[in-house]
Formats: structure tokens, sequence, C-alpha cells
């Protein structure tokens, strides 16, 4: 049994979201548990928020109805602790490989945590391994925490606004991202908000906000450094570098790259040197350097990292390589592809756009599509490349007229006009 003043030396606000999350998951409302528990709905508001304390009775009926156990044994609190700590620790020090080990220990006793109190730590240490190595969706298993963050405690709240900021990063959504990752700023806690603008700056640098991702870089490599997290420093400096990608100061970043590449070779960081390698390629890429900008993604060895698969289809479309239908056909049918379904449409519409034998009905509106996802996610890059495409399109189908609308909308969401994309300038 549960003693009541056990019940109050709990933390309500956690035991209030666990019996809430519960409710919204059985697609219960208040009134129907109310119904079912002969208790006040606005008791159980009360009690969902933190804000009265539930009597043993009441507190037994709830669960009943929702089928809840509740563990309340200090052992599991402790253990949580462990996890917590030391999981949160190693991910901000990049040491994902132990911090991997961590979640499947913990996770072969998610029965344990799942019907206790730890329900909520539990959720969000998990969910921030898998936002931070980009390994599994986590957005419909943090989206109803956010539904009741206020509820919840300021590191709690500023994680679940972090994780779901790395999830539109991860899917592209860079103005939603943003937007996540500003509140959980604003939320201010100082252990957190180093990680977050590393993550802000990523946001900003895709939606070509450059002298905020800039400036915000380099105070947050100085924060770094200051706590002598050099590796997470070094991470920044490859942001750096590619935003002189984007902006074709190619010598700058070079100069980055090379100071990575250094670090990375003293310490055997092959995450590091992988990185370094696809810069290099774009760097390649853009000078027309088919070869060179092959043999530089040769040399990764992570082939799932970011920008891998979709850099060497590019090189192989733009050069016409013989090698490009084979890949084309393994990237498209890979079921356990890294690669989020927009940029597989990306793909696909760039396939068709160099092919015509590639394409069918579906070509406009997949371009049309494409255009949508960029616009919504703020996707600069994704904007030029998809409204170029359209004009072209409309080109070739000699309806200059539409052809003339679409680039005045461009111009309504293009804030800069690089003048490469992802296809040859001179082809769009």
């Amino acid at each position: 049994m549960i003693e009541k003043t056990k019940i109050v030396k709990m933390n309500l606000s956690v035991l209030g979201v666990y019996i809430r999350i519960a409710r919204m998951e059985a697609g219960i409302s208040l009134r129907k548990l109310a119904s079912l528990t002969n208790i006040s709905h606005t008791l159980i508001s009360n009690i969902e928020k933190g804000k009265q304390t539930p009597s043993e009775e009441t507190l037994k009926d709830i669960m009943n109805a929702l089928n809840l156990e509740l563990n309340t044994s200090e052992d599991i609190s402790t253990s949580m602790e462990y996890y917590y700590k030391n999981i949160f620790l190693n991910l901000l020090s990049y040491k994902y490989d132990i911090a991997k080990e961590l979640i499947e220990k913990l996770e072969s006793k998610s029965e344990l945590f799942l019907s206790s109190l730890e329900v909520v730590n539990y959720n969000i240490i998990r969910s921030l391994y898998y936002a931070l190595t980009n390994t599994k969706s986590v957005h419909d298993e943090i989206m109803g925490y956010e539904q009741v963050a206020q509820y919840l405690t300021l590191e709690q709240q500023q994680l679940i606004y972090f994780i779901n900021g790395v999830e539109c990063l991860s899917n592209y959504m860079y103005s939603a991202s943003e937007k996540q990752l500003k509140h959980a700023i604003s939320i201010g806690n100082d252990k957190l908000d180093v990680l977050i603008n590393e993550y802000l700056v990523k946001a900003y640098l895709n939606q070509y906000k450059f002298t905020d991702s800039v400036s915000l870089c380099i105070k947050t490599i100085e924060e770094y450094e200051r706590r002598t997290n050099y590796l997470r420093a070094m991470s920044c400096r490859l942001l750096i570098a590619k935003v002189y990608l984007t902006i074709m100061r190619f010598d700058q970043a070079i100069s980055i790259v090379e100071h990575v590449e250094e670090f990375a070779e003293q310490f055997s960081l092959q995450y590091y040197l992988d990185g370094c390698y696809i810069i290099r390629s774009g760097i390649s890429f853009y000078n027309a350097n088919y070869d060179d900008a092959i043999a530089e993604l040769d040399k990764v060895v992570d082939k799932k990292i970011t920008g891998y698969s979709y850099n060497r289809f590019r090189i192989y479309l733009v050069n016409k390589d013989d090698r490009l239908y084979d890949y084309y056909e393994g990237i498209i049918n890979e079921n356990d592809s890294l690669l989020s379904n927009s940029r597989k449409l990306l793909i696909k519409v760039l396939m068709k756009w160099q092919n015509k034998e590639y394409r069918d009905d579906s070509y406009l509106l997949e371009i049309d599509e494409l255009k949508v996802l960029a616009v919504e996610g703020n996707d600069q890059e994704l904007i030029g490349l998809s409204y170029n495409l359209l004009i072209e399109y409309h080109k070739e189908n000699r309806k200059y007229k539409k052809a003339l609308e679409v680039s005045e909308e461009l111009l309504k969401y293009k804030k800069i006009h690089i003048t490469h994309y992802s296809i040859k300038p001179s082809t769009i």
C-alpha cells in the first residue's frame, strides 16, 4: 500500500503527468474518467496539474480505471538518477558509443521505469539520445509531453523543446526548429544552453542566416572550450566551414577543415574526419572536379553520415556517371536508409529532371510537393532548387506566363540568391 505521507513527498507534477499522459493515450476525456471513477473531473484535473494531493483510495480508483500500476520504490529513482546523469554527460561529450550501451541497459529495465514516477525522465533521456544520434524518430513519443510541459520541471521542459527542435532539424523543418530551440533557450538552464545553441546554429545556417549562424557559433565554440569540451567545439568549427562552403569562400572553408583534420587525426576521431571529407567533396563538386569529389567521399567510413548519400547521388547525376542508375535504385529502394522522405523525394525529382525517361504524370506534383516542403521548413537551398525546377518545367511546356509567376513567387521566399543549388547553374 502507498502511504499518504509518501504521496505527499512525491513529485506531484510528475504523478499528475503520469496520469494525464495515460488518460490522453487511452483517448479518455476528463469527464469520461470522472464517470468511470465516480470522482469529480475538477479533482482529477487538479491532480493532473499537481495542484492537489490525491488520497490513496482516489489514486487507486484513477489508476485502476486507466489500467496503471505505480511503482514507488526509491531504488528506481536512484537507478534513474545514475542512468540519466551518465547518458546525458556522454551525449554532451560526444561519447555516443558509451551512451548507447547505457541506453540499452536502461531499456532492458523499461517495465520498471514505465510503471514509476520516473516515466517522464525515462522517456526524455531516451528521446534525447535518439534525437542527437539521429537513429530513431521520437516525434510521437515526445509530443505528448509538450502538451503538459507546464507541469514539468524546467529542465524537463527545456529538454522537450530541445528534442523537438533537433527532430525538426532532422526533417529539414528549419524554421520550426529555430522556434523550438529558441523556446528551449528562453527557459534558461545554463547547463543546456550551449548545446542548444550548437543546434540553433544549424537551423540558422540552412535558412541562410549566415551572420547569425557564424556569430552564435563563435560564442558557442568559446563556451565549449571554456568547459574544455573540445569535441563539441570542433563540431561547431565544421559548421562555420559549411557556411563558407555555401557562400563559396572555399579557401576559408579549407583552412577550418585542415585545423579540424589535424585534431581528428591526432585523437583518431573518424566522425570528424568523415565530416571533413564531406566538405572537401562539396568544394570539389562546386569546382566541377567530380573525380576529386568522389575520391573524398570514398574516404568516408560511416556511409550513413548526413550528406553522404545525397552528395554522391548529385555528383553522379551532374557528371552523368554510369554508376548513377544503380546508385539511384539502391537509395530509393533502401528501407532502412537514414534519408528522410523529403530527401528521397528530392532525389526522385532530380532524377526525373535530368533523365526524362524517368518522368511520369507525378513529376509536376512531386516538384510542387518539394516546393511546399521547402517553404514550410524555410530550407533556402531547397527553395531555390524546387522553384527553379518548376520554372524550367513550365518553360519546357511553353507556359511562359506561369514560369514568370513562379519566378515572382520565388522572390518572396529566397533570402540570398546564391548561384548554385544542387544542379549546374547553367541549367537553371
